[in-house]
């Protein structure tokens, strides 16, 4: 909220009570409410929740077959891996545990001291993409980064190719690690262009991708109908109209399906939030409307 008592207020000389609203221009809405009433998706279905579960147990056959392959072949691919899905999914191991998983690459400074020319290139980059999973006080995923970055580097700029990892893909991850990024389908379409993937794997998650957005546009679709159902729409055209972004922000925040109702009551708050931020008015309005609030 702001005030300008000067610059907001314009009093006609035939009417001193008159008052006209100063306008932010801020841009239209580009979403159309009836476009978003309308999405519907076949992966609602409960054939699709059948075909899911049926890859999920396919895929666990595929891991437990090729995890002693994994910790054999490249120790520190698996335990960045491990790292990084643990805490991606809320394991918050503690920080003697997380020097356990990387006790043999390190000296006793904490310092990687692994061979370079031993490691596969993307070890390098799954290192580094668990960095990032560390937090501040934890000094060896600290290192971890400026570790594997340094080789990420070196990989982006050599003049051969390396067959085994895409620079597009580092250098994207240099960017932007793979967890702050929202394009998963982008990630997906990636993976399945790759030589040796396993083709369950890429329709497991080309499926869940499809289920998920599923669950997210019914959500959206609710929240279209609250927001048109309450009234505001014609009666706050100076504050921006970012339904949609704030369901995206929300969906962000908790993107699996069944926290559908986080999603939808953080979208109202952030919807809301915005009206209040774009509030124009005098000094004693804004008292009066700040009192409201409070009450």
């Amino acid at each position: 909220m702001a005030t300008h008592k000067s610059e907001l207020w314009s009093n006609s000389t035939d009417d001193i009570d008159q008052k006209i609203r100063r306008n932010a221009n801020y841009k239209p809405n580009i979403w159309k409410y009836d476009l978003i009433l309308s999405l519907s998706s076949q992966f609602q279905r409960e054939k699709y929740e059948r075909k899911t579960q049926k890859l999920k147990e396919e895929v666990s056959l595929i891991i437990a077959e090729a995890k002693i392959h994994i910790l054999q072949g490249d120790r520190l691919y698996a335990a960045s891996l491990s790292f990084r899905l643990l805490r991606q999914f809320g394991y918050n191991a503690s920080e003697s545990v997380v020097a356990d998983m990387f006790l043999d690459f390190v000296d006793e400074n904490g310092k990687f001291f692994t061979n370079t020319n031993s490691i596969n290139s993307k070890t390098w980059l799954e290192l580094f993409e668990a960095s990032h999973m560390g937090s501040e006080e934890e000094n060896l995923m600290g290192e971890a980064r400026r570790f594997s970055r340094e080789r990420l580097k070196e990989i982006v700029g050599a003049t051969s190719d390396n067959k085994n990892i895409n620079k597009s893909e580092v250098v994207n991850a240099l960017r932007l690690p793979l967890h702050w990024r929202g394009n998963i389908k982008r990630h997906i379409s990636q993976h399945e262009k790759a030589c040796k993937v396993n083709p369950t794997l890429v329709d497991l998650a080309k499926l869940n991708f499809n289920i998920i957005q599923a669950a997210q546009q019914e959500d959206l679709k609710k929240i279209a109908k609250w927001w048109m159902n309450l009234g505001l729409i014609g009666k706050v055209s100076f504050s921006r109209d970012r339904m949609v972004e704030s369901f995206w922000y929300a969906g962000g925040v908790a993107f699996e399906p069944q926290y559908g109702s986080l999603r939808k009551w953080l979208s109202k708050v952030i919807k809301l939030v915005l009206i209040i931020d774009d509030v124009f008015g005098s000094l004693d309005e804004l008292q009066c409307f700040s009192n409201a609030v409070q009450r």
